[in-house]
């Protein structure tokens, strides 16, 4: 995850650096002018993302799970709702 810089929580060069890399490696090279939005999304959303991560850190939430399994539709695999394991047809 792009860093941010610690005093304002705003992605820093570095951060963008690192966005740049993170996309080029998905191969979706950004140029200079996407870089500029990317960084301010991220500065907007990783503050509190971090923060929620922090949270959910905490032993009182360790056996939470998401009600939701995410899983492709395609896969042969998959399981049901309720994550019993159930093959799909």
């Amino acid at each position: 995850m792009p860093t941010t810089e610690p005093s304002t929580g705003v992605i820093g060069a570095t951060g963008v650096a690192e966005a740049a890399t993170l996309a080029a490696h998905a191969a979706l090279p950004l140029g200079a002018d996407r870089l500029a939005a990317v960084a301010a999304i991220l500065s907007a959303w990783l503050p509190d993302a971090d923060a929620l991560s922090r949270k959910m850190s905490a032993p009182q939430y360790q056996g939470l799970m998401p009600i939701t399994v995410l899983a492709p539709a395609h896969a042969a695999d998959a399981v049901d709702a309720t994550g019993a394991g159930e093959a799909a047809p």
